[in-house]
C-alpha cells in the first residue's frame, strides 16, 4: 500500500513537472508589422502617395495601426501620424552614408529598443513604399508565428530579399547588433544589408532551435526606381 502511494505520488509530480515544462516553453507570439519609411524632400508627394497606399492596404487586411519607423525626419508629426499612433522618428540616420541598408538597419534597431516588443514576437518588416497585393504573407505569419523563427524569400540567384521579411524579435535584435557596420558603411566598397543577413543565417542555420520558413512568394508590388532612389529614372514595377 505504501509503495503504491509513493509510486502514485512520484507519477503525479512527474506529470506536473512535464506539464510545467511544456507550459514554460510554449510560445505565444504576436505579429508586429513594421513599415520602414524615409521622407525625403525629393519626390515627396510621389513617395507620400506610395506610403498612404501601403497603409491603406494594410488597414484593409485588419492591420489598422502598424508600427512605422521614419529614418530621415527626426521629429513629428508628419502625415504618417494620421495613419498610425505607433510612429517612431529615428535619430541615428547618417545622410553621408551611401549604403541605405546600413541606415535602415540602425534605425530598425533603435526602433526595436523603443517599442520594447516581447522577445518571441514576430516582427514583419516591410519597406513602407511597397504594397501587398494579397494577405497571403500575413496569413502565413499568423498561422506559423509560434512554430518558426524566420520567414524569408530566397531569390533564385541566392541571397535574401530584405524588402520584406519576418523574424522573431530576439533574433532580429541579435542580427542587427551583429552586423558588420564598418563594412556596410564603407564609402566605396560596402557590403549590402542583404549580404550581412545571409551571413547571419549561415551562422545560425546549424542551431537546432532556429526554424526557418522558406516562402515561395511575397505578393508584394514594388516601384523601385520611380522615386528619389534613382532620381529621373523611369518607373520600374516589380512583383515578388
Amino acid at each position: 500500500m505504501v509503495k503504491n502511494i509513493k509510486a502514485d505520488c512520484y507519477n503525479f509530480f512527474a506529470c506536473v513537472a512535464i506539464i510545467a515544462s511544456l507550459v514554460a516553453t510554449t510560445i505565444n507570439a504576436e505579429v508586429r508589422v513594421i513599415l520602414t519609411a524615409a521622407l525625403t524632400d525629393n519626390c515627396f508627394e510621389f513617395r507620400k502617395n506610395q506610403y498612404i497606399e501601403s497603409l491603406t492596404i494594410l488597414a484593409g487586411y485588419g492591420y489598422k495601426n502598424p508600427y512605422i519607423v521614419e529614418a530621415i525626419k527626426k521629429t513629428g508629426p508628419t502625415f504618417l501620424d494620421d495613419y498610425s499612433t505607433n510612429v517612431f522618428y529615428a535619430t541615428c540616420n547618417n545622410p553621408s552614408i551611401r549604403n541605405h541598408g546600413a541606415n535602415e538597419a540602425r534605425s530598425l534597431l533603435e526602433a526595436l529598443e523603443h517599442f520594447q516588443f516581447a522577445d518571441d514576437d514576430i516582427i514583419f518588416k516591410m519597406t513602407g513604399r511597397y504594397q501587398l497585393t494579397s494577405d497571403y504573407l500575413l496569413k502565413i505569419l499568423e498561422e506559423n508565428k509560434n512554430n518558426f523563427d524566420v520567414f524569408i524569400l530566397v531569390p533564385p540567384t541566392g541571397g535574401i530579399y530584405c524588402l520584406a521579411f519576418a523574424m522573431r524579435c530576439k533574433y532580429l535584435k541579435e542580427m542587427l547588433l551583429a552586423l558588420n557596420y564598418p563594412r556596410m558603411e564603407h564609402p566605396t566598397n560596402w557590403i549590402t544589408f542583404e549580404g550581412e543577413m545571409e551571413h547571419y543565417f549561415k551562422r545560425k542555420i546549424h542551431d537546432e532551435n532556429f526554424n526557418i520558413f522558406y516562402l515561395n512568394k511575397l505578393d508584394i508590388r514594388a516601384n523601385l526606381f520611380g522615386s528619389s532612389t534613382v532620381p529621373g529614372h523611369p518607373e520600374e514595377i516589380r512583383f515578388y
